[in-house]
């Protein structure tokens, strides 16, 4: 039988209550002890007719007012804008610790960084603050590269990098650096040193605290080169990709006639081939191995420009014929 306060005059026998005439409303449910309608109390909800509870608001959301019809109406007691978090167990706002972010207002949690990702500062808003903390250094057969992390995004800050190049025997090193881009306001916090040996106090052979766009060639003078890369707590850049290959020790006048000639440099469409991984890879093709440049001059003329090619060739050929 229906409780007192709901009609069943239609329908004198049912089966349960959502079938009695006059139905607790959105907002409310029926008590079992006093078989009244009465109003979900703060923190609930309830969006149907006829039922005999109402659902609890997610953990640390409340409603401004009871009788409460729809999820929609819990709400965090704090405004949380992006880059926090409602922290359930201190009822307020939190900001989003390190390694996290949250890029929505008023949301109970922080999302983790993907991988072994990290930000900067507390507070971050968009997975873009994240920044891999890994110094890359990849190398097959005669070619290799190094990168400062995260790159080409923004390097992390508090980082050092430190790198051990060794070439094969009867080789030595060159270094493509395309460009480089470290922040000048820090007076030279953030650095990228070149030492001569395996050896953190050997001589260095380049070094650079500064941003430069224009691509520069560099020859080591010996076997091994310590390499370290740096940056302080301050500011930060989206730093470098540095191409490296070993080349044959008996090719050194080559190479060094090649990176001291100015016209290497000086037209934009060459800068261009020194900046693109494609074209860098050619070039280092030629520089590993000078006596495979005629074979494959086909090819190499369709992924360079005719200046380009001209330069090496007249090079190239002249080094051969004095071998």
């Amino acid at each position: 039988q229906c409780p007192s306060t709901l009609d069943d005059s239609d329908n004198p026998v049912v089966w349960n209550v959502s079938s009695c005439g006059g139905l607790c409303t959105p907002g409310h449910y029926l008590a079992e002890d006093t078989s009244m309608c009465v109003p979900c109390p703060n923190g609930t909800y309830q969006p149907d007719l006829g039922r005999t509870f109402c659902h609890p608001c997610s953990t640390g959301m409340d409603t401004v007012t009871p009788a409460a019809s729809s999820f929609q109406h819990c709400l965090l007691p704090e405004e949380c804008a992006p880059g926090s978090f409602f922290n359930t167990t201190r009822r307020s706002c939190s900001i989003c610790p390190l390694g996290t972010y949250q890029p929505m207002a008023n949301q109970n949690h922080c999302i983790r960084c993907p991988g072994d990702a990290d930000t900067d500062i507390v507070g971050a808003v968009s997975v873009n603050d994240c920044k891999a903390n890994q110094c890359m250094n990849h190398d097959s057969d005669f070619v290799g590269y190094i990168e400062s992390p995260n790159h080409p995004g923004y390097y992390p800050v508090n980082v050092t990098c430190t790198w051990t190049i060794n070439s094969p025997p009867g080789r030595r090193i060159l270094f493509i650096i395309p460009e480089i881009n470290l922040p000048w306001e820090d007076r030279c916090a953030d650095y990228l040193v070149i030492r001569q040996s395996d050896s953190s106090y050997s001589k260095s052979t380049y070094e650079s605290c500064e941003s430069y766009q224009r691509p520069l060639l560099v020859t080591a003078k010996s076997r091994d080169v310590w390499i370290q890369f740096h940056s302080n707590s301050a500011n930060t850049g989206r730093g470098f990709h540095i191409g490296y290959v070993f080349y044959r020790r008996e090719h050194r006048k080559l190479i060094e006639d090649i990176i001291q000639d100015g016209s290497l440099y000086q037209s934009a469409e060459h800068q261009r081939i020194l900046k693109d991984r494609t074209f860098i890879d050619t070039l280092f093709e030629v520089i590993a191995n000078p006596g495979a440049f005629f074979s494959y001059s086909e090819q190499a003329t369709a992924l360079l420009p005719p200046s380009f090619i001209n330069l090496l060739l007249n090079k190239v050929r002249n080094h051969t014929d004095q071998l």
